[in-house]
């Protein structure tokens, strides 16, 4: 628990991954956005994986679009993150805007 709150200050954890978009009409697919966080936090935080991951849905996959996802660790600890779309395509940076706590 020490070792996540130490790592995860707001802001310092920032990522780049990738999503993948619903057909239509060029929203992001949530759940998609969801695993790819868990995944991110699994190989930079192995010591604290995230339990629950839940962002919204029907978020536009514009560049330059932000929406907040909420977390929660295996422990029961509450946080939340901030996608940031980079491009049109999925592709998005991840920050921490409140550590786990």
């Amino acid at each position: 628990m020490t070792r996540f709150r130490r790592y995860l200050t707001p802001a310092v954890l920032v990522l780049t991954a990738a999503f993948a978009l619903t057909s239509c009409a060029k929203t992001i697919d949530e759940s998609s956005v969801e695993k790819e966080i868990k995944r991110l936090f699994a190989e930079n935080y192995p010591d604290s994986p995230l339990k629950t991951v839940k962002c919204p849905s029907g978020e536009d996959a514009k560049k330059g679009h932000t929406f907040k996802c909420s977390i929660t660790t295996d422990s029961g600890l509450k946080g939340q993150v901030e996608v940031k779309l980079t491009d049109d395509n999925g592709k998005f940076t991840l920050s921490v805007t409140k550590a786990p706590s």
